[in-house]
């Protein structure tokens, strides 16, 4: 009978009394952002305009407030007639958020949702500024410059957004960069800046793998240029050269991201699959392997799948970077079978605009910069079990 009369509800109240239950039943908290407009009406099969009516029923309660220019949150925030665009006047001030645009199911969406709740916490609004491209985030920031009270870069490489953070910093603007995982940059940025610090996790994963008897660990990665720069192979040598063993690195050479139409899931998976079953036809493969990352380890254990050789029993294998967030995606359901080394992400996003509030009441004292160290994580690509293998050999 319920269901009966549900039906019988015009589509944009059924619409709002969903979202009002998921904000209720905790599935949504105060902070985080809500579907933009365009995904939830392919999603429900509603027209735009249904589901504008919907979120304008669920602001008038108070469960949600929209940031121009940016999206529809939960929780209620009074905003000063206008908005952003008139007069540039809020009633809090604004922290800008700069991210990739990314899906839902991303490692920057956890960074930008536990930002954006800390902010909240701050008494500072949230201006989400995602991009696909350094042109339209410099566009946003000329836009908002005036009124940005501070900017939070997110990002894996700081020669990715270097030139707009020099802008900003420019403009008087307080920003901190995070999330940073290449250590050569960190006198390159201009600003506080919080990094992933993966060299302890690279040197824990080595000493991990001595200690269960391998002598033939390799480090596989797609590109050696880039894994160089990585704090994950700083930690792999020195731990390897301290041992007095020798660094076996594994590259893919002739595959290109863009025969996957620059998809870089798919191409680091096909790497991955073809250094497997490059390195694991000969006599004397490795029998512990580090990846540069956790799509290149998917790609290798997908290939050690297809060659019949059982992992972690003949070799044992560690991502980096525990960015397999919903393993449902690669895995059966309920399943995360590969080990890795990574950091809290959320941690990420939290400290960073710690580190803002810091700046933005201290704009005198010295440049900070922070780390977050990487620890491993044992599922079931490893073992605990000893092994005997004593001879190290080159992997040519």
């Amino acid at each position: 009978m319920e269901k009966t009369a549900a039906k019988k509800l015009p589509k944009y109240l059924r619409m709002a009394n969903e979202y009002r239950q998921r904000i209720e039943n905790g599935i949504y908290k105060t902070g985080d952002s809500l579907p933009d407009q365009r995904s939830l009406s392919k999603e429900w099969g509603f027209d735009p305009l249904t589901v504008r009516r919907a979120f304008d029923v669920l602001q008038e309660e108070g469960l949600i407030h929209k940031i121009i220019g940016s999206g529809m949150y939960v929780g209620g925030r009074s905003v000063a007639r206008g908005g952003l665009f008139a007069g540039h006047v809020c009633s809090y001030p604004i922290i800008g958020i700069a991210t990739p645009e990314a899906p839902e199911r991303h490692i920057f969406k956890i960074l930008e949702h536990a930002a954006i709740s800390n902010i909240f916490r701050h008494k500072y609004e949230a201006l989400r500024m995602n991009y696909v491209s350094q042109a339209e985030l410099k566009n946003r920031l000329m836009q908002y410059r005036h009124f940005l009270k501070g900017v939070i870069f997110f990002s894996r490489n700081y020669s990715d957004i270097g030139s707009n953070v020099q802008y900003a910093v420019s403009c008087g603007i307080p920003v901190v960069v995070a999330g940073l995982e290449i250590l050569s940059q960190k006198n390159d940025v201009p600003c506080d800046s919080l990094f992933v610090d993966e060299e302890d996790g690279g040197r824990a994963i080595v000493e991990y793998f001595i200690g269960n008897g391998h002598r033939r660990i390799m480090l596989a990665g797609e590109n050696i240029l880039r894994i160089k720069k990585h704090g994950r192979y700083i930690g792999f040598m020195n731990a390897m050269l301290e041992y007095g063993l020798k660094p076996v690195i594994a590259n893919e050479k002739n595959l290109k991201i863009s025969d996957f139409g620059n998809a870089a899931t798919p191409f680091l998976q096909a790497c991955g699959a073809e250094i497997a079953g490059r390195i694991m036809n000969g006599r004397k493969h490795p029998t512990a392997i580090i990846c540069q990352n956790d799509l290149i380890a998917l790609g290798i254990l997908e290939q050690l799948k297809k060659m019949n050789i059982a992992c972690p029993e003949e070799v044992e294998v560690f991502g980096f970077g525990d960015d397999i967030q919903w393993p449902e995606m690669y895995f059966p359901p309920g399943v995360n079978p590969l080990s890795s080394a990574g950091v809290n992400h959320s941690e990420i996003g939290r400290q960073a605009v710690n580190m803002l509030m810091d700046r933005i009441a201290h704009p005198a004292m010295d440049k900070k910069i922070e780390s977050l160290k990487s620890v491993i994580i044992h599922r079931q690509t490893t073992s605990q079990e000893k092994r005997t293998e004593i001879n190290c050999v080159q992997i040519k």
